[in-house]
């Protein structure tokens, strides 16, 4: 099975070790934040609209930069990598991306395995990598 052949239902009922051995398997790249780094899921120009008109907030808390990389998928869906000089918490940063506009799902599935101690809580999974 590859990675595209997974419905959202599917990779939301796996564990994350699960989750992340089958995408390695698949031959998908799997990035983790570490407490400097935002990843936020991009799913239309709504959302990156938001993202654009508030990014500049983050700047009120840490320095940061980031980039912008499309989903292989068509369509408005993007990545964007977050990097700040300040660390963050888990918690914190799960708020943070879902603030600029994150795909508001997802991050509830990331805090849902904040709750339940089933880590890493930010990732994503791409065809290449973000750097």
């Amino acid at each position: 099975m590859k990675w595209s052949d997974l419905d959202s239902g599917t990779r939301s009922s796996m564990s994350q070790p699960e989750l992340i051995q089958f995408a390695k398997d698949a031959g998908m790249v799997v990035i983790e934040a570490d407490d400097h780094t935002l990843l936020i899921d991009i799913d239309s120009e709504a959302e990156f609209v938001l993202f654009k008109d508030r990014i500049d907030d983050l700047d009120e808390l840490t320095d940061s930069t980031f980039i912008i990389k499309p989903s292989a998928s068509e369509g408005e869906h993007r990545y964007i990598k977050v990097k700040m000089k300040k660390p963050f918490p888990p918690a914190e940063r799960l708020f943070l991306q879902l603030y600029l506009g994150s795909h508001a799902r997802r991050e509830f599935l990331s805090f849902k395995r904040y709750c339940t101690g089933d880590g890493p809580y930010i990732l994503l999974v791409r065809d290449d990598d973000m750097d």
